[in-house]
């Protein structure tokens, strides 16, 4: 059970009592907040989001870079009657305007520096007020009327009576890649974040001497679980923008960071810099990487440090987790954690026995602990719990131990650099193009541990288009994590009778020789 004082802004408010100067949030640049100011800036933004949704339960944008003012704004949202839908500041275009639409977001409250992504988007699909937070070290000209500058945060009103969520509050809406169709708002729980941030660390093995490291993106659960785990310690967190594979280890030193969470791509970037006869020689000691590749015990043993893991996604928390550091092997993602149940079920929905593999499906007897569903969706809500247990769509198998190990994904999603991708917004946006006749987006694997995209496409007859010409023509309209790394024309593409591509036969096939391939940027 979640009880209320383990909710994120109560339990900031509650330490801004018993440990008003402790320090709670520094940036790498050396701007740092106390609980106590982290506190009081969440109230203004509390009383100002309040205002701009008129006491209203409204939902509002935003897009902000990871960093401090990002972490009072998200505070600040939990004391407001105003609901956060945290925008992927990659998004442009078409999946930028379906966020901002179908979300209904009263506001969007963006930094300076994405003014110009709003260029990409019709005006009409903007919210009702766009409020920009100026950035001296980012000025960006935009002509689009009517903005809202917010150049200092007022002071609440006397009168100001903050919100107190509950653990079934929605505490923000994020949106994660469909499959078979646009991206679909998940709505967040504060009991779901609370087992999510007190469960993916072993908090028993953990103390309020630990220092939390963070470099992910807040509009990830990743990236917000950080210092909500730095304050249920009552502890610190240190952030830097975005990740650095040269500036990590300095960082690391330099502020004394002893926890964080890497994913695949970045423990390959950081292990395979040249190695250095102090590599052990630094603070680190506590490391979450999900998931767990091949290299996690020549990585842990180089950097002297320790390493647990989870399995999660945005419409649970944490149900599979590893028992504390002891992992059982580089493929597992750990065991069922207590409160959740956990079924490898066939197509049908029945248990298949040990060893075989099935579709993960999850369910907790702890109230609010999944999603509360899809916002305005309640058809794929309910396909989600199909016979009251949540349809991960990813296939795992199980063994007599009661290990759990991630096999594949049964949806056409992709995951690159801790992204996940869906293939149809790819395949959309390449067939805006005039020359392109059919697509198919596949994954394919990386040398980082995750995917790579690589599209197949059928070009129109006579057509001379070239892959890199295509690459380019992609490149303004999407997120560069989604863009193809691989490219390859066909004559045609394998599809069954009903003419559904045979993706299977495409990832089968995977990259050749031939292969074009996206050239590296110096």
């Amino acid at each position: 059970m979640i009880e209320i004082h383990d909710i994120y802004p109560q339990r900031v408010t509650a330490l801004a009592r018993t440990q008003p100067d402790a320090e709670f949030l520094r940036d790498v640049e050396g701007r740092h907040l106390t609980y106590a100011q982290t506190d009081r800036a969440a109230l203004r933004w509390a009383a100002f989001l309040d205002e701009v949704v008129g006491g209203a339960n409204r939902t509002l944008a935003t897009m902000l870079p990871t960093g401090i003012d990002y972490v009072t704004v998200m505070l600040g949202f939990g004391r407001s009657r105003a609901t956060e839908v945290p925008v992927n500041t990659a998004l442009r275009g078409r999946t930028l305007q379906h966020v901002l639409t179908d979300s209904d977001a009263a506001a969007l409250i963006l930094a300076e520096r994405y003014l110009g992504l709003l260029e990409t988007v019709p005006a009409n699909s903007l919210p009702e007020q766009v409020i920009v937070l100026p950035e001296p070290d980012h000025p960006t000209s935009s002509s689009l009327p009517g903005l809202r500058w917010l150049r200092e945060l007022p002071e609440p009103a006397a009168d100001f009576v903050p919100a107190e969520p509950r653990p079934q509050d929605i505490a923000w809406i994020l949106y994660t890649s469909g499959t078979t169709g646009p991206a679909k708002g998940v709505l967040c729980t504060w009991a779901q974040t609370a087992l999510t941030a007190t469960g993916v660390f072993p908090l028993d093995e953990l103390t309020s001497a630990d220092v939390y490291y963070t470099a992910l993106p807040m509009f990830h659960v990743a990236g917000r679980i950080g210092p909500y785990l730095a304050a249920l310690l009552g502890s610190r967190c240190v952030i830097r923008e975005s990740f650095n594979t040269e500036q990590f280890w300095s960082d690391i030193r330099e502020h004394g960071c002893t926890t964080t969470q890497l994913f695949p791509a970045t423990m390959h970037f950081l292990h395979n810099r040249p190695p250095l006869p102090d590599d052990a020689r630094n603070p680190l000691r506590n490391v979450l990487l999900a998931p767990v590749t091949a290299q996690f015990e020549e990585f842990s043993e180089r950097f002297d440090l320790r390493i647990c893991t989870t399995w999660n996604m945005t419409e649970t928390s944490a149900p599979l987790v590893s028992r504390g550091f002891a992992l059982s092997g580089p493929a597992s993602c750990g065991r069922l954690r207590d409160g959740f149940a956990a079924r490898i079920a066939d197509e049908e929905g029945r248990p298949v026995p040990p060893g075989e593999v099935g579709e993960l499906l999850v369910r907790s007897e702890i109230p609010h602990a999944l999603m509360a569903g899809y916002l305005n969706r309640p058809e794929a809500t309910i396909e989600a719990w199909k016979d009251l247990w949540f349809h991960t769509g990813d296939a795992f198998r199980m063994d007599p131990e009661g290990n759990y190990y991630y096999v594949d994904r049964r949806k056409d999603a992709l995951r690159r650099r801790g992204e996940n991708i869906s293939s149809l917004d790819v395949e959309l946006d390449v067939l805006t193009h005039p020359d392109v006749q059919q697509a198919a987006v596949i994954g394919v694997p990386s040398d980082q541990g995750e995917d790579e995209v690589m599209l197949c496409a059928v070009l129109r007859k006579g057509s001379t288009l070239d892959e890199q010409e295509l690459s380019d023509f992609l490149e303004p309209l999407m997120p560069r994590f989604m863009l193809p790394e691989y490219i390859e024309f066909f004559e045609e593409l394998p599809q069954t009778p009903t003419f559904r591509v045979q993706k299977h036969q495409l990832r089968a096939r995977g990259v050749r020789p031939t292969t074009w391939r996206r050239p590296r940027r110096r």
